[in-house]
């Protein structure tokens, strides 16, 4: 009921409502304090509004637009870890980015349908060749596994290859640092790059980049 009441007061399709309302998980928390206070369910609504906080919240979980920002942001970095989110948000835009560039070449001409390549798309295939090569490895360090696994790309015919790569990409980060960082679920400066910190000991400004306080050597973020 209250997906249809989105879909007819935003001009949504349900599919899209459902969407919307996922993508804001604080409007899905509010939404759910006043439903329970209605149907007279206000003695489990702290419990349910944790297991909300914690399914739809995550670790400041990546959205699309997180996802792109750090792509570029990030466009040669082969070092470090990336969540699943991440990239398959990324995954998602280049799909999306490809197939409506490609529409763009042929309306403008620039499709060659002998070998089904455009000039537009085929030049953002090559804008973002490096920087996803750079998050499949972040994702591979996420799992504790070496980027150079990657490689295994380059077999993919075998079927076998490809198919272990898509499991590893889905799979769940380590829970805390391994030897290629530390846990991007839990540091969340990647999301907020140009955020200005204070230590919580001395109050002190410290730069984003910075792991421990200038002032008082306090540990900016627990890994």
């Amino acid at each position: 009921m209250v997906i249809e009441a989105i879909s007819r007061s935003s001009g949504k399709s349900f599919p899209g409502a459902v969407g919307f309302l996922f993508a804001n998980p604080e409007l899905a928390l509010d939404l759910w304090t006043v439903i329970s206070g209605i149907s007279g369910f206000d003695d489990c609504t702290a419990s349910i509004k944790i297991g909300l906080s914690k399914g739809l919240l995550g670790s400041q979980m990546v959205n699309l637009q997180n996802a792109i920002k750090l792509g570029f942001q990030q466009y040669s970095n082969f070092k470090g870890r990336s969540t699943r989110a991440e990239y398959w948000w990324w995954v998602l835009f280049v799909a999306l980015a490809s197939i409506a560039l490609s529409l763009v070449d042929m309306a403008i001409g620039t499709y060659n349908h002998e070998t089904q390549k455009g000039l537009v798309s085929g030049l953002f295939g090559l804008g973002t060749l490096i920087p996803g090569l750079a998050l499949g490895a972040r994702r591979l360090h996420d799992i504790n596994k070496s980027g150079w696994w990657l490689l295994m790309w380059l077999i993919f015919w075998l079927i076998i290859p490809l198919i272990v790569l898509l499991l590893w990409a889905a799979k769940q980060g380590d829970n805390g640092p391994n030897k290629y960082g530390s846990d991007p679920q839990k540091d969340i400066r990647h999301l907020v790059p140009d955020q200005i910190l204070a230590c919580e000991k001395c109050q002190s400004e410290v730069d984003n980049h910075s792991k421990f306080c200038p002032q008082c050597g306090t540990q900016i973020f627990q890994k």
